[in-house]
C-alpha cells in the first residue's frame, strides 16, 4: 500500500463479499471487474482487514497507431479516386474503420487497483490518488457491495498543518516531524511552483518562502521516530508511503498464504497507524448524516 485515498464506511458496515464472486474478472474481457486472488475467491479476509482487487481490461490502441494507418489508407485512396485530398467526410468514414479494424486486432492491457477494507476502524482505502481512477473503482463497490461511504475529511485544514510544520521551531507537531521533500506553490500564479527533492526543509530558505507566501502543496512527513515517511497534500491525499523493512523469516511460515496474511497484517496496521494519527492532530469532519445524529 504506496497511495492511499481514505473513505469513513458507516458504522458497523461490513460487506457481503459473497456477492463479488458473481463479477470474478475474466482474462480479456474488457472493463471492471474484481480479480480472483485465493481458492477462487475475488478476496481476502484476515481479521479486520479485507483486501480486494479491482482490474480493469482495456484495448491498448495509441492515436499514433491509428494516425499511420489512417494516412496509408488515405493516400492510397487518394490515387485510387484520383484526387489530391479526400473529404471531410470520406476521412471521417475511413478513420471510423480503421479504428474499428485496428480495435479488434488490439492487445488487451490490464491494470491492478487495491481495495483495502477495516471493518474494525469503519475505513476503506483504494490505492491510488487517481480521483479519475478512485471514482471508478468506488462506483464498482457502491453497485456491488451497497457501499454508502464518504471521502474522510479533516475538521482542520491540511495546508495550515504542513505551514506550521515547516515554521515551528523543532518541525514537529504531535508524533509528526518534517520530511525532506515539499512542494510550494505561489498563491496568486499557481503555475509557479518550488520543488524540494531528498533535502533538508528546516532552512532559511525554505521558511522565508513559506513566510512571503508561498503554499506548501505537498509535504512529506514522518510518523515516530524514523517510523515510517508518507506524503501529503493539500487534498488530504496520502502518497508515497515508506514503512518499515519487515524482519519476518519466510521459513517459519508454513505456506505462502501464512506469510502473506501475516505480512498483510503488519502493513495494514501500520497505515491504520498513519491514519489514526492524522485524524488525532487534525480532527475529523463528521459526514452531514452522522453530524446531525450528533447534535
Amino acid at each position: 500500500m504506496k497511495n492511499l485515498t481514505v473513505f469513513r464506511s458507516p458504522k458497523g458496515w461490513v460487506p457481503d463479499l459473497e456477492k463479488l464472486r458473481e463479477v470474478i474478472s475474466k482474462p480479456g474481457i474488457v472493463g471492471y471487474a474484481w480479480k480472483e486472488l485465493r481458492n477462487g475467491d475475488p478476496f481476502i479476509e484476515v481479521g479486520k482487514n479485507i483486501m480486494l482487487v479491482c482490474e480493469k481490461q482495456e484495448k491498448l490502441l495509441p492515436a499514433s497507431v491509428i494516425n499511420r494507418e489512417l494516412k496509408l489508407r488515405a493516400d492510397d485512396l487518394c490515387k485510387r479516386l484520383d484526387v489530391k485530398k479526400l473529404t471531410k467526410k470520406q476521412l471521417a468514414e475511413l478513420r471510423d474503420q480503421v479504428t474499428a479494424e485496428l480495435y479488434a486486432k488490439a492487445f488487451v492491457t490490464s491494470k491492478s487497483i487495491n481495495v483495502w477494507i477495516n471493518t474494525e476502524h469503519n475505513l476503506l482505502c483504494v490505492e491510488s490518488t487517481s480521483s479519475a481512477l478512485v471514482d471508478d473503482v468506488l462506483m464498482r463497490i457502491y453497485k456491488h457491495l451497497g457501499y454508502e461511504g464518504s471521502i474522510l475529511r479533516f475538521a482542520n485544514s491540511v495546508e495550515m498543518f504542513m505551514r506550521r510544520l515547516i515554521l515551528d521551531d523543532d518541525s514537529s507537531i504531535d508524533n509528526f516531524s518534517l520530511g525532506r521533500s515539499c512542494v510550494l506553490e505561489d498563491a496568486e500564479a499557481k503555475s509557479k511552483r518550488i520543488t524540494y527533492k531528498n533535502e533538508h526543509l528546516d532552512t532559511v530558505a525554505v521558511t522565508t518562502y513559506v513566510l512571503q507566501g508561498k503554499r506548501p502543496v505537498k509535504l512529506e512527513v514522518v510518523l515516530g521516530t524514523d517510523e515510517c515517511f508518507f506524503t501529503i497534500d493539500n487534498k488530504s491525499m496520502i502518497s508515497k508511503i515508506t514503512l518499515p523493512d519487515l524482519v519476518e523469516d519466510r521459513s517459519e511460515f508454513d505456506t505462502d498464504d501464512d506469510y502473506f496474511d501475516n505480512e498483510f497484517t503488519i502493513r495494514s496496521g501500520q497505515c491504520l497507524k498513519i491514519i489514526n494519527e492524522l485524524i488525532s492532530t487534525l480532527g475529523e469532519q463528521l459526514p452531514l448524516s452522522e453530524d446531525k445524529a450528533a447534535a
